[in-house]
């Protein structure tokens, strides 16, 4: 014979199911939810759904956001700091140069990389890495990647040339 405490009734889906099968509430006489997990989930899809998406409060800000967009002035200086350079450069001459953060710098070079105007290479560099057993930076015992920026551009004739 089955006990009938075992079982509860689902509106939803119209099933008698295990109690397990239910979600915990503690307002309700028996301490479980209305209806089984199974209905409870198809119906907060269904609600989730039915609601208008918001944009992500730190990476989606509407169509009109470029994540890239970096007030001209500064992408021009770092522009024209490279292409002035007579030799590739590393990405703190630049920002030292251009005087502006090594984020921006970061930001314009790479916006810069992907329209093809700066080549970048990447180059093993030698570091003092940590040696747990001393609790000391062991000179030329790490590698770190380094990348060096140079001017792929277009280049333009200067004025005074014919």
């Amino acid at each position: 014979m089955l006990r009938t405490n075992l079982f509860k009734y689902c509106p939803r889906c119209e099933q008698s199911k295990l109690r397990a099968e239910f979600n915990k509430e503690a307002r309700n006489k028996d301490g479980l939810a209305r209806r089984c997990k199974l209905c409870s989930r198809a119906l907060h899809k269904a609600w989730r759904d039915s609601k208008p998406k918001a944009p992500h409060k730190t990476t989606d800000f509407g169509p009109w956001f470029d994540p890239w967009r970096i007030k001209p002035y500064r992408q021009n200086r770092v522009r024209d700091v490279v292409r002035a350079a007579s030799g590739p450069l590393l990405m703190s001459e630049v920002a030292a140069k251009a005087r502006l953060h090594i984020y921006t710098v970061n930001r314009c070079l790479l916006r810069l990389h992907e329209r093809g105007l700066v080549s970048r290479h990447k180059l093993p560099m030698r570091v003092a890495a940590f040696c747990w057993k001393t609790r000391t930076r062991k000179p030329g015992t790490g590698t770190r990647m380094l990348y060096v920026y140079s001017w792929s551009g277009p280049v333009e004739s200067s004025p005074n040339r014919p």
